[in-house]
């Protein structure tokens, strides 16, 4: 009778703790898709893509964001028939694949930081339909190399089981925006009067507005690492430039008014 007992509480224990990791996990691990991680969320869950989605939208600028700043960001996970429980992990990485910049919980129930720099879900989970997930990041103080988020959403039926739970795995790259202070260039003026650049962000064309300059003033179109894609073309006021055959991501425009090297930033979508 006591063998079956220890038995019995044995195969109990063992169960429940089975139950715990695979249906209750509490997030303890990345599992956002970065590099070294690519099944995110699937390698523990079994999860296969449904038809909802999962985007990540934040108050960073077309143009870039800002060396220390800190943002405002939102993931956001959608889907039409798993509506039980919402896990989530999120990272972001700088094109060597390490950390960059600093993300912050801002709600202390529902997520928590794993791993240094990964957001993820606790045992609170999110239980509305979309989940709306809400945390800050800090941009990096230092270097100029854009930061790609790797983030995963998991949309589960809550069944108990392996099976039948929604995977929803996505990226998204935001770029360092260009700084044209005096202070950090030395040579560039930054008033707004001197150049401005029409439409920007653009796909395939953009004009130059720079009133004070004067005949026979050239410009150049540089990266926003600073290797120069044109050089030495003619001003012309209100003509068309060109730029479709520039890779999508940001670029500056740089002319000399009235003595100063002037820059402009645009963005190629």
């Amino acid at each position: 009778m006591k063998k079956i007992s220890i038995i019995s509480f044995l195969t109990i224990a063992i169960g429940a703790y089975t139950f715990h990791k695979a249906y209750t996990h509490p997030g303890g691990e990345s599992a956002s898709g970065q590099p070294g991680e690519e099944k995110g969320c699937v390698k523990c869950h079994g999860a296969s893509s449904g038809s909802g989605s999962v985007k990540l939208e934040s108050n960073i600028p077309v143009t870039g964001y800002t060396l220390g700043k800190t943002y405002q960001m939102t993931l956001t996970i959608t889907d039409p028939t798993q509506n039980k429980k919402f896990g989530f992990s999120i990272s972001a990485q700088n094109n060597t694949n390490t950390s960059a910049g600093t993300i912050v919980k801002t709600d202390g129930t529902r997520t928590n930081i794993f791993g240094g720099n990964h957001l993820t879900h606790t045992r609170n989970y999110f239980n509305t339909n979309p989940a709306v997930i809400k945390f800050d990041w800090t941009a990096p103080t230092s270097g100029s190399s854009p930061v790609k988020f790797y983030f995963d959403g998991l949309a589960t039926n809550n069944d108990g089981k392996t099976g039948g739970d929604h995977n929803y795995m996505g990226t998204k790259i935001f770029n360092r925006a260009i700084q044209t202070s005096v202070e950090e260039n030395g040579i560039l003026d930054i008033k707004e009067s001197l150049i401005s650049i029409y439409p920007n962000p653009t796909q395939s064309y953009l004009k130059i507005h720079a009133p004070e300059a004067s005949q026979n003033t050239v410009y150049s179109i540089y990266s926003s690492s600073g290797a120069k894609m044109s050089e030495n073309n003619e001003y012309v006021e209100g003509e068309k430039i060109s730029i479709e055959n520039l890779p999508s991501g940001n670029y500056f425009i740089k002319m000399n008014i009235n003595g100063k090297d002037v820059r402009k930033a645009f963005v190629k979508q």
